[in-house]
């Protein structure tokens, strides 16, 4: 993205709050930070509670331990963000109660509905095809299985977590972190490499391997299925960041994002 002096219609230099360094900082913390942090608080959960009741509640056990590790996350990726640009953490503080960032938002938001919407529909003829033709019938990914059933037995955390923690740390990995670093190097291959790798996080890969080796590959083409709604996840919110590089704007979007998800699974659990 090229600025422009308003006043000599010339290229500015583009300055950044955020060096490229510090981006690729928030990446590594947010992607490999998240799983060391993951595997230490799984670690003393299952050291401090009975085995018996870690799989008699597993679901709400899961909500707690991915409840911790995002706090930690959180508080982890803001104290780094403190610490490399006191001012600019402020200013993005101060954005969120900027109207015209929850407007561009919106638009954000809209455009994810109807491309979603167009996605869902090449996604369940492919679906009919493949059960018509294979008999196989593709359901939801094994990251979207546990969501279902964390919120189910803890509603009201998940709803912190999924809905508003989530998608502030994501935005920070992905976004402010490692889209940005690869966007000075390379918009196209920002766009391309990010939105991939935002995907794959939500990828199962240890159930995928797990299932290959027991001789079932529904895991994997469950979650091969899946995938492509997660890149369009990722490219919009690349989107909503890149067009006025405002993280303020593409957190909004991931939370409406987040919240309309989850609200859609508590009314089919209502429903059930």
């Amino acid at each position: 993205m090229i600025l422009y002096d308003e006043e000599q219609n010339k290229p500015i230099k583009e300055k950044h709050s955020i060096s490229t360094l510090q981006c690729v900082l928030f990446f590594l913390m947010g992607c490999f930070g998240f799983q060391l942090l993951g595997t230490l608080t799984n670690t003393i959960f299952i050291a401090a509670l009975p085995e018996d009741y870690i799989s008699s509640h597993a679901a709400l056990v899961s909500s707690f331990i991915n409840a911790v590790v995002y706090v930690l996350l959180l508080a982890i990726l803001l104290t780094m963000y403190y610490f490399f640009n006191k001012q600019d953490l402020k200013d993005k503080a101060l954005g969120f109660k900027n109207t015209v960032n929850v407007s561009y938002a919106g638009r954000w938001f809209a455009y994810y509905l109807v491309c979603n919407f167009a996605l869902n529909i090449i996604m369940t003829l492919i679906q009919l095809a493949v059960e018509k033709s294979t008999g196989i019938i593709l359901g939801t990914s094994n990251n979207q299985s546990g969501i279902n059933s964390m919120i189910s037995t803890n509603p009201i955390m998940v709803f912190f977590v999924v809905c508003i923690i989530g998608p502030v740390c994501e935005e920070i990995t992905y976004r402010l972190g490692l889209f940005e670093a690869l966007r000075r190097v390379n918009v196209k291959l920002a766009f391309i490499l990010a939105p991939v790798l935002f995907a794959l996080i939500h990828f199962d890969f240890e159930g995928v391997i797990s299932g290959i080796s027991s001789g079932n590959n529904l895991v994997l083409y469950n979650e091969l299925f899946n995938l492509p709604s997660y890149i369009l996840g990722g490219l919009i919110l690349s989107y909503a960041y890149w067009k006025n590089l405002s993280i303020n704007q593409s957190i909004y979007c991931h939370i409406f994002v987040n919240t309309l998800s989850f609200f859609s699974i508590v009314i089919q659990l209502l429903l059930q």
